[in-house]
């Protein structure tokens, strides 16, 4: 009665279909279901209709018996609004419809069909084109509700007796079947939607289907109208119910996956491509139809695991000969639905098979479109990136793979790309992936330095080193520089120090020290180790400059504090960074390998220095002091070793340096020691002036004629130091004045 009284009023289940149509799905579903509880509600209270009511013969129940009125009448106007393209109608009278069927199972499939093809005629006098295209899309949602509800699934019995009794054609889903044949043929843009909604019946129809049905009734129809079209001939719609029919008659062993049918695919694969922003269902069809692919079945009858060695042998094919050859080199549309093909495979098939989904024209288009946001792939090219970070966070071997794929294809890939996806994939590395991509830029630069044409002093076009193009040698050596500092800057905490004391003392020899002279002669070590020396030992001026500018900055990076915890109600402070020192003999052979060649004695400076502080009494692990201390002892060892620094020394320069390491390493004793209330004052002032002292020190390598006389003031400053320290020491002398109270100053 309320249903009733609020439908004749047009108040307030008035307005709940009303709300069907909204365009926001929320309001559609929230109706829906609103609608569906005051129906049940009012069919409990409600008396059964007489059987005899012309109004209710449509919707009667299986048993005879009518439904009451209420339910026939939202049924009707359901039915009604599925024709309508108002907003959000379809969908949601159609999930209506859906919702009212599965709360009133009695509803009988078949009479509700007859209810649908009655109320939406296709024909007849007086109908406009317009209303022709509504009523059958009203009659398509009307039979994909029928579908979604499970009115088109016949169970095992009725299957039989519809044999028993030859009634297997009037079965429903044999009507629906029809009818979506003959909606498919009405108009192209009605082909795909019909051709999913029929393989989706057919694949919950033939579930308990017996073989002679399936094979002789169900998939004729099937493919009824193409059964003479050769596959190469097809439209996707006709591909699409073919594979279909192919998995159901061979699950895990189609025939059209051999290598003789396997072309026959490309042309209508090709023509699967629109401009909706999604794929074709063709693809998904055959992307199914792949996976469970294994070439043979199992004991028991059933395809194996998805995604097997014989399914990435066809994906393997098909994304080269389609997708590589063919759509990557086409219009927008087909680029468009490659990279939604990427963005659907990434997250299932297996890691070594997503890096073969990265061919050269799938790097170039989704490399290409990353840049800008007016490119017109740039949104489906992020959301490919975006499940290729995702499948990377779960895996940090392909993380480092995805990484090398993309620095080799461009250096400067963040840059190009205006994205943080290099920083992101190196912190999903573990300490081997890190180490092996700290290899992989150690082998750029060397590779890039011992080329034949990585140094001239002016080069053919007239540019000099400093002019050289990024495409160049030098241009490769300085990116390459550039990825090391930046990556052992970044990721320093999980660095072991022993590789960032040898990538320190490369840095320092490369940017500051003339090459030493090889210790043999070619005819000991072979032309080509002899030609890799020479070119190693030449270093342009420009890598010089980047050396230079990131060895100071590494070293400030390396010893700035990090922020401490906070303790239990206090807040967070600034902690000393401590050092953790390792040793060389722990890394990986190819790393070591990777820092001889770009720097043939950093590895043994590394060595040297440790026990260079170790006898001088300088093995502090305080990264303020350790770093900058241990720089100045690789340059003492590269002295030793002969190896002479670029920049010209005089007398006077050298007896500064002298006195300068001598006070130098005095400050750094005092500043360790006793835990002495009495020395703490003393040992904070000797730290904070040795760090003055390092840092400026090494100021000496890049401007000495500057630096020599910022030292001399330290020297000055430090000798004032001590007299004061000297001072304060002696007892004071007693006052001989007495105490005089102060006058007022008024």
């Amino acid at each position: 009665e309320w249903l009733l009284a609020t439908m004749s009023s047009g108040s307030v289940a008035l307005q709940l279909f009303w709300d069907l149509s909204s365009a926001d799905g929320a309001t559609r579903h929230a109706a829906a279901l609103q609608l569906t509880k005051a129906l049940r509600l009012a069919h409990k209270s409600s008396v059964d209709v007489d059987t005899a009511d012309d109004t209710a013969k449509t919707v009667l129940r299986a048993d005879g018996s009518a439904l009451s009125a209420e339910v026939t009448y939202a049924v009707k106007r359901l039915v009604k609004g599925l024709a309508s393209s108002r907003e959000g109608s379809r969908e949601g009278f159609t999930l209506g419809l859906c919702l009212l069927v599965r709360s009133f199972p009695e509803i009988d499939g078949a009479r509700l069909l007859a209810l649908i093809i009655e109320s939406l005629p296709f024909k007849g006098g007086g109908m406009s084109d317009t209303e022709i295209k509504e009523n059958n899309f009203g009659r398509l949602f009307g039979c994909m509700a029928l579908i979604q509800t499970g009115k088109c699934s016949p169970t095992p019995a009725e299957w039989s007796t519809a044999v028993e009794t030859d009634a297997v054609e009037d079965m429903l889903c044999i009507k629906v079947m029809d009818e979506l044949a003959r909606l498919q043929g009405c108009k192209s843009f009605m082909a795909e939607v019909t051709t999913h909604a029929a393989s989706q019946m057919m694949g919950v129809a033939l579930v308990d289907a017996p073989a002679d049905v399936m094979a002789k009734v169900l998939l004729p129809r099937l493919r009824k109208g193409s059964e003479e079209v050769e596959v190469a001939d097809m439209t996707p719609e006709q591909l699409q119910l073919y594979l279909f029919s192919q998995g159901m008659l061979l699950p895990g062993n189609a025939a059209c996956l051999n290598e003789i049918d396997l072309p026959k695919l490309v042309e209508p694969l090709k023509k699967a491509t629109g401009s909706h922003p999604r794929l074709h269902h063709v693809w998904t069809q055959l992307l199914e139809l792949i996976a469970t692919f294994q070439g043979a079945q199992s004991k028991n009858g059933t395809p194996s695991a998805r995604w097997g060695p014989g399914a990435l042998q066809v994906l393997d094919w098909m994304w080269v000969q389609v997708v590589e050859d063919s759509l990557l080199v086409s219009s927008h549309e087909r680029k468009y639905a490659a990279l939604l093909l990427l963005q659907e495979l990434a997250p299932v098939v297996p890691v070594e098979s997503v890096l073969k989904l990265l061919t050269p024209n799938m790097r170039r288009t989704f490399i290409n479109n990353l840049g800008k946001k007016q490119c017109l792939l740039y949104t489906v090219a992020h959301k490919a990136l975006g499940a290729l970070m995702a499948r990377a966070g779960t895996d940090s071997g392909f993380a480092f793979s995805l990484l090398q794929l993309l620095v080799n294809h461009h250096r400067n890939f963040d840059k190009l790309t205006h994205t943080r996806t290099t920083s992101q994939l190196l912190d999903m590395l573990d300490e081997p992936g890190k180490m092996r991509y700290l290899t992989l830029l150690l082998a750029a630069y060397s590779s890039a330095a011992n080329s034949p044409n990585a140094i001239s002093a002016v080069k053919p076009s007239g540019k000099t080193d400093e002019e050289e193009d990024e495409g160049g040698v030098v241009g490769r050596q300085r990116w390459a520089l550039e990825a090391v500092c930046s990556f052992v800057t970044r990721q320093r905490a999980s660095i072991p120090c022993a590789v960032l004391e040898a990538v320190v003392a490369w840095l320092m020899q490369t940017a500051f020290f003339a090459p030493a002279a090889p210790a043999l002669k070619a005819a000991k070590k072979g032309a080509k180790a002899a030609f890799a020396e020479d070119k190693a030992a030449e270093v342009p001026a420009a890598v010089r400059e980047v050396c230079a500018a990131r060895f100071f900055g590494l070293i400030e990076a390396l010893s700035a504090r990090t922020t401490a915890p906070a303790p239990e109600g206090g807040s967070a402070g600034r902690a000393r960074p401590a050092v953790v020192l390792t040793k060389l003999d722990k890394l990986p052979s190819e790393l070591l390998q990777a820092l001889e060649l770009v720097s043939p004695k950093c590895v043994e400076l590394a060595t040297k220095t440790a026990g260079m502080a170790q006898e001088a009494g300088l093995d502090t692990t305080d990264a303020q002091l350790f770093w900058p201390l241990r720089a100045h002892l690789i340059w003492k060892a590269l002295e030793a070793a002969g190896v002479a620094a670029l920049v010209q020394w005089d007398s006077t320069m050298s007896e500064v340096r002298t006195n300068f390491w001598n006070t130098t390493t005095e400050l750094v004793r005092s500043s360790e020691g006793g835990n002495d209330a009495s020395e703490v004052l003393h040992k904070r002032q000797s730290r904070a002036l040795a760090v003055l002292f390092l840092y400026n020190g090494l100021e000496l390598l890049s401007d000495p004629e500057a630096a020599v006389n910022v030292v001399l003031e330290l020297q000055q400053c430090h000798t004032r130091v001590l007299a004061l320290r000297v001072g304060s020491n002696k007892p004071k002398p007693a006052s001989s004045k007495k105490n005089v109270a102060p006058k007022s100053k008024r």
